[in-house]
């Protein structure tokens, strides 16, 4: 009996994580102009923690600017592939309180996360990791 019902609470759980998983259809994309890489344009999914993938159309993300005044995500995971966050990329997510970065690369344009400039300057000094802030904080700390 104890079996049955973890299992069901566990087959539940999945199936709850997969409706908020991302998919390439939850972003819009153009390719680059050699046709090598993928820059995400918008982020159209409902899901407040975002996974950025690696690859789109089995090329990889190195650009993202799609996230511009979406104040519902709380959380997002950068791929190592990307190596440009682009200006604009990230204003006005407001209640975005927690970026991890998969690599040590990414090239800011511009510094436009909440409270940008702080958390810009202690990716440059930690390289990747999760960095987190209060909600209506201005400095970020890696974790």
């Amino acid at each position: 009996m104890k079996r049955t019902v973890f299992l069901a609470v566990a087959l539940f759980a999945l199936m709850a994580v997969g409706l908020y998983a991302q998919t390439e259809a939850d972003f819009d994309v153009s390719k680059s102009a050699d046709g090598k890489s993928i820059t995400i344009t918008k982020y159209n999914g409902k899901a407040t923690t975002v996974n950025i993938p690696a690859k789109i159309q089995n090329l990889p993300v190195t650009s993202v600017r799609g996230f511009k005044g979406n104040t519902s995500i709380t959380s997002v995971t950068i791929p190592e592939s990307v190596t440009e966050i682009e200006l604009g990329a990230f204003q006005n997510c407001t209640s975005l309180t927690s970026v991890t970065f998969g690599g040590a690369k990414t090239f800011f344009n511009g510094s436009d996360f909440p409270a940008g400039i702080d958390l810009a300057q202690k990716y440059k000094a930690g390289g990747a990791g999760t960095y987190t802030r209060p909600r209506d904080g201005k400095t970020w700390t890696k974790q």
